[in-house]
């Protein structure tokens, strides 16, 4: 079957997951439950969260478009079924600063030592009244006890189907069809559930990583070594785990760098040049100031300069003398402003 043809509703996880629909088959108001994206919003309140983030015009459409209800409404259905509380005094405390809590100690003559928890114990034990007045009008919501028994089966379902993403972007990969692995990782970050949108520079981008040769030392591997190594690097680019995730233990590096440190010089090095394709093929008529990190050796020191995008030079230099590369800023130049404070693009 294809990665993109999985069943919500394998017998496996016939307990872990929401039960896929047929267009106009069910609405939310018959079983929410039955909808991926609802989850997935739920999940948002695993943590204290303000719910007024979800009104601002850019989040609420993105969620508007994949609930098929305003968030606001599904909001307030789940706070009416118990699905979602305000938190603890002792979690609304915790958002104020410990200077805060100290400044209120201090009104009631309480010790003001400790960690902010220390400090939220006091107030709450001296002052329980007071303190819930306090934090009255903070509009965070969490998910309750029932609301967390609701989207743990969900989680655990979605854990399951990552494993099988990860395996499936990791062959798309060995058989360089790195645009499909893009698609797969995208596919699972959102669930199914979002649009998704691919980005050629990102295929350019693992393509280089299997192409490019950072440093001789690279290249004196062994193939097999060489090639994890590069594979480890996508893979946490696609997925963002850090890169011993896809190191196997077996693969070493030289006498000089563990595989882990080759891996991250092989990332940054691979950054340096799309950063500067990018700007050769979108914005060549800017300018870009090139700033080497404070712990950067003198040879990349003096590289620090404003260039044309066309005289940008690569990066880290040949004669770079840190061991694995220094770090660069590229700050774009680029005045995007008329004198009247008009935007210039699109004008």
């Amino acid at each position: 079957m294809d990665f993109f043809e999985k069943p919500f509703d394998n017998s496996a996880n016939q307990a872990a997951q929401p039960t896929p629909v047929e267009p106009n088959q069910l609405t939310i108001l018959d079983d929410w439950r039955k909808f991926p994206a609802h989850f997935m919003f739920l999940n948002e309140f695993r943590s204290a969260t303000n719910p007024q983030i979800f009104a601002e015009v850019s989040v609420g459409e993105l969620w508007y478009s994949v609930l098929d209800e305003p968030p606001k409404l599904t909001i307030e259905r789940w706070i009416q079924d118990g699905i979602l509380v305000r938190p603890s005094i002792n979690t609304l405390l915790d958002e104020l600063t410990e200077l805060q809590l100290k400044t209120l100690a201090q009104e009631r003559d309480l010790d003001r030592s400790g960690q902010k928890a220390d400090l939220i114990a006091r107030l709450i034990e001296a002052d329980p009244a007071g303190m819930a007045a306090i934090v009255a009008d903070n509009p965070l919501l969490i998910l309750s006890d029932y609301g967390e028994s609701l989207v743990e089966p969900f989680l655990e379902y979605e854990a399951q189907q990552r494993v099988i993403a990860e395996a499936a972007c990791m062959a798309a990969l060995n058989e360089g069809e790195f645009y499909r692995a893009e698609q797969i990782a995208l596919h699972e970050y959102h669930s199914g559930v979002f649009p998704i949108d691919f980005y050629n520079d990102d295929v350019a981008l693992l393509l280089s990583i299997f192409m490019t040769h950072p440093f001789s030392y690279f290249d004196q591997l062994e193939d097999a070594h060489q090639y994890a190594i590069r594979l480890a690097t996508a893979m946490r680019f696609l997925w963002g785990n850090e890169l011993t995730r896809w190191l196997p233990n077996a693969i070493a590096g030289d006498n000089r760098f563990s595989a882990a440190q080759l891996a991250q010089l092989l990332n940054d090095y691979t950054f340096h040049i799309a950063t500067i394709q990018i700007y050769t093929k979108d914005w060549i008529d800017t300018t870009v100031e090139i700033v080497a990190s404070p712990e950067a050796c003198p040879v990349c020191q003096k590289l620090n300069n404003i260039y044309p995008v066309a005289e940008i030079p690569m990066l880290p230099p040949k004669d770079c003398q840190s061991p694995l590369s220094c770090y660069f800023d590229y700050i774009d130049q680029t005045n995007y402003f008329n004198p009247d404070g008009t935007c210039i693009i699109g004008n």
